[in-house]
């Protein structure tokens, strides 16, 4: 796992550790426009390792990425789950 995205405050979720890695890819779609698909796999609390999710968002949107789009999601979720 990558852990550097926990020290770059992309998925920061205090007082928990969590490793991720992000993606991004493209397709085209059936009518010729190019559309982004940006993910996040990630664990928290480490190392029981007791949130696992994988976060995708599908859009046509340039500047959709993995780290700006689906990380903050993860951190959102665990921060839910945990009660932050």
């Amino acid at each position: 796992m990558i852990y550097a995205l926990l020290l770059s405050g992309a998925v920061r979720v205090d007082g928990i550790h969590v490793a991720g890695k992000t993606g991004t890819s493209e397709r085209t779609a059936p009518d010729g426009r190019d559309l982004r698909y940006a993910s996040f796999i990630g664990v928290a609390d480490l190392p029981a390792r007791r949130i696992v999710a994988l976060v995708g968002i599908d859009g046509s949107r340039d500047d959709l990425s993995g780290g700006k789009a689906a990380a903050p999601v993860f951190a959102r979720l665990v921060k839910r789950i945990r009660g932050i």
